[in-house]
């Protein structure tokens, strides 16, 4: 029986570094003959404090995503290799000249501390065009928004200039610390009242409300709002996962 064959879209990529922590998101494209196209994409990335209007929960998730992001890295400097997140992201462009898709890899660097957990998300009632991500950092949870579309990519519809955010890769929404010495190792995501569960090498788990906000200038903030640390494990926590 020979080797299987790895055919298109799925692809085998070598990785120069260890992976701590994976995850993915992803939401279909829409059937034929109900098209994302031009005014349901520039509607859901439309974003200016002044004049936005917000789409329909049809309309806000009627793009297809798919992203998968991966975590790790060497260590400590004396390793040579660097502590990063990599993302991948493909969206759907329904445009003038028909359905075609977007792809890009993003880099991020996490400095002197691993990334040991992440989770990408998009709640129900998305209105920035964007992908979370939350990412456990050294004693730190860090957020960041992956815009779907940078500006110039979008060829379904024209979108206004002024739309800062989609110029950068990745935007650092929000953060907070853990605790000293806790540990934040794995983290998880419920949409039921924008909840994140980090679980910590110390052993506690501790839970965050996320508060997004969006100033009249159009900055886009996520504030963390702690609802309760549970104790009582003696070990580190290595997985957890929110029902249902």
């Amino acid at each position: 029986m020979g080797k299987p064959t790895i055919r298109p879209p799925s692809r085998v990529d070598s990785l120069s570094f260890p992976v701590f922590g994976i995850t993915w998101f992803g939401t279909p494209s829409p059937p034929p003959g109900m098209s994302s196209g031009p005014s349901s994409a520039t509607n859901h990335l439309h974003t200016n404090a002044s004049n936005y209007s917000a789409p329909s929960p049809s309309a806000a998730q009627n793009i297809g995503i798919s992203l998968i992001a991966y975590c790790g890295g060497g260590g400590s400097a004396k390793t040579g290799v660097g502590n990063k997140l990599i993302v991948d992201i493909t969206a759907d462009d329904c445009g003038a000249s028909g359905s075609s898709s977007v792809s890009r890899q993003i880099e991020i660097s996490t400095g002197e501390a691993l990334c040991f957990g992440i989770h990408a998300f998009r709640p129900p009632r998305d209105e920035w065009g964007m992908v979370r991500l939350v990412a456990a950092v050294g004693d730190e949870v860090l957020v960041y928004g992956i815009p779907i579309f940078r500006e110039g990519e979008l060829q379904g519809g024209d979108l206004d200039a002024d739309v800062d955010f989609r110029k950068e890769e990745a935007i650092l929404l929000g953060k907070t610390n853990v605790g000293q010495g806790y540990g934040a190792g794995v983290v998880t995501y419920t949409s039921l009242n924008q909840t994140v569960a980090v679980g910590c090498e110390n052993g506690i788990v501790v839970v965050y409300h996320l508060k997004e906000e969006q100033g009249m200038d159009g900055t886009r903030t996520i504030n963390f709002q702690k609802i309760i640390e549970c104790q009582g494990h003696t070990k580190a926590i290595c997985s957890l996962s929110f029902h249902p």
